[in-house]
């Protein structure tokens, strides 16, 4: 017999661990095992997954310059990021070489979502960056991977030049109506301070606005803005200016008389006008003054001058001057060495009209016509007659007229009465019958008839249309010699109108313009029209009453009286 050793307890343990073994796996537990395998396995690769993966992170900048310059525009660079994982954040600033110019951050932890953050234009020292394009960029981290993303900036501290085309400062022009057009910095913006909207300018940087100018000085002041907000700011005065200078002449007067050639012509006008005179170039003077002189044609002158100023207004100014050169002859009744019996001398003569006459220093009147008449007394036995004339021009001629005064000539009529005494009584009545019959005959032959009319007894001289003139009728019945004169309440004769002038039997129309003989007008009043026709003892006269009225628009010259030549006949 053989004796069965008893399994020892490890031995046991085993088996039945073995007999357990063959128990537990069944098909259920092995699924249930895959699957639990299958599970910890993605989880395992979640888990590595996400510990590689980087993190999501967007960048954006706020505009695309940056002027730090303190002035409070556009001082710092704003740059946005969105983050979509929990990352640590490093935000550099990198010149255009690459350089590494400033560290916004370094490795700080932040949650995901929407951060920014800011750039004042300065570098890692603390001095100003310098003008140019920057690369800021942004790095997310994460456990194992990181993303960068970046954003550029420009620094721009240079504020943007505005050039502005034609329109010097202080420049004036005629016309209100001007364009303002200039360029500066493309994409810049330009605004004329004050009166329009912004406008960008084109990409070439061109601007342009319409203006409308005031009579005066007018301040423009245009400002440009760049993108990285500098501004600049430009100010233009132009003045407006409509009126044409003016041309004050103080010489020679309108109508002046000269006996020179060469004339001084002296005024002023507007400074810094130009001025030609007859198309001759005049030098203006700083304040505006100007003298030139000019040779002359005898005769009338036409002196065409105008004044153009800076800015093209153009004045114009006209002067008719005279120029005589020689005086003219003096004709008198009297020559020279003639004898006289009258103690009264009745001198007549013609100067140039327009002359003043005097005969032994004195003033003697001169009709328009130029005629004058003058009663000298004499002296006995010889007188000298020294008569001057000066035209208006200045040219005098003077003569000289010896007169023998004879008084025997009243002897010879003494001698007369005399020697018709002796006569027998029966001569003289014949004689004197016959004279009268003669005279008789005479009288009845040369009889003149005359008859003195006006077309209105009142008229303003002056006025409108026919008020300026007073026309007179004067009718003949033959040819005769007339004279016809204006004379004054006072019976003063202040106009001859005609002086013994020879006049065909007919009628005749004149026309007074209510001046006297100095060419002064008669102020209003009652006057006299006379006329006298043919010769004592044959004269015969007719007068007519008229009345002058002052034209409102005309002066009241003062009532001067002036002897006219005619009253002393």
């Amino acid at each position: 017999m053989q004796f069965q050793q008893r399994p020892t307890t490890q031995t046991a343990q085993r088996r039945r661990s073995r007999r357990g073994l063959q128990t537990d796996f069944t098909p259920s537990a092995i699924v249930t095992a895959i699957s639990i395998g299958a599970v910890v396995l993605i989880v395992a690769a979640t888990i590595v997954s996400d510990w590689m993966r980087a993190p999501d992170v967007s960048v954006f900048g706020t505009g695309l310059a940056l002027s730090p310059n303190n002035d409070g525009a556009y001082d710092f660079f704003t740059v946005n990021y969105k983050l979509g994982d929990d990352a640590r954040v490093s935000a550099r600033v990198y010149g255009g070489s690459g350089n590494l110019v400033r560290v916004l951050t370094e490795n700080e932890q932040q949650a995901a979502g929407e951060h920014f953050l800011t750039w004042d234009g300065r570098t890692q020292q603390g001095s100003a960056a310098e003008d140019g394009v920057y690369r800021i960029e942004v790095e997310a981290g994460g456990a194992m991977r990181s993303v960068k993303k970046s954003v550029t900036a420009q620094v721009d501290t240079q504020p943007p030049l505005i050039q502005i085309a034609n329109l010097p400062d202080g420049m004036q022009v005629n016309k209100e109506s001007i364009t303002l057009e200039g360029v500066t910095e493309p994409g810049a913006t330009v605004i004329l301070v004050g009166v329009s909207q912004p406008q960008r300018v084109d990409s070439s940087g061109r601007f342009s606005f319409p203006y409308k100018l005031l009579d005066g000085d007018n301040l423009i002041e245009i400002q440009a803005s760049d993108e990285a907000g500098n501004v600049t700011r430009v100010q233009r005065s132009v003045g407006l200016v409509t009126e044409p200078p003016d041309i004050e002449l103080i010489r020679p007067a309108n109508n002046e008389w000269s006996n020179q050639q060469m004339m001084t012509i002296e005024g002023r006008t507007r400074p810094g006008a130009t001025l030609t005179i007859n198309q001759q170039t005049v030098r203006v003077q700083l304040d505006g003054s100007f003298q030139h002189q000019m040779i002359l044609d005898e005769g009338d002158t036409v002196l065409r001058m105008t004044a153009t100023d800076s800015v093209g207004n153009i004045a114009t100014l006209e002067r008719v001057v005279h120029v005589k050169l020689g005086a003219a002859n003096i004709q008198m009744n009297v020559e020279d060495g003639a004898t006289v019996a009258d103690s009264v001398l009745q001198l007549n003569g013609h100067v140039e009209p327009g002359s003043r006459l005097t005969i032994n220093g004195q003033s003697v009147p001169v009709s328009a016509l130029g005629d004058f008449q003058h009663a000298l007394p004499l002296n006995a036995g010889e007188n000298y007659l020294q008569i001057e004339s000066t035209d208006q021009a200045g040219n005098v001629t003077r003569l000289t007229r010896r007169v023998i005064y004879d008084g025997a000539g009243a002897d010879g009529f003494s001698r007369l009465n005399r020697n018709l005494g002796n006569l027998s009584p029966f001569i003289i009545p014949s004689i004197l019958a016959t004279a009268a019959i003669l005279a008789f005959i005479y009288f009845q032959q040369n009889r003149v008839k005359l008859a003195l009319a006006v077309d209105q007894p009142v008229f303003a001289p002056g006025g409108f249309l026919d008020e300026r003139t007073l026309a007179i009728s004067l009718d003949l019945s033959k040819t005769a010699r007339v004279s016809l004169e204006v004379y004054d309440q006072q019976g003063n004769p202040r106009a001859t109108l005609l002086y013994n002038r020879r006049k065909r039997g007919r009628r005749h129309v004149f026309y007074w313009n209510g001046y006297d003989d100095r060419g002064q007008l008669l102020p209003p009043g009652d006057y006299t029209l006379q006329a006298e026709a043919g010769a004592p003892p044959l004269q015969v006269s007719g007068a007519v009453q008229v009345r002058i009225e002052r034209y409102a628009a005309q002066p009241v010259q003062p009532a001067v009286y002036v002897r006219n030549a005619a009253a002393q006949k």
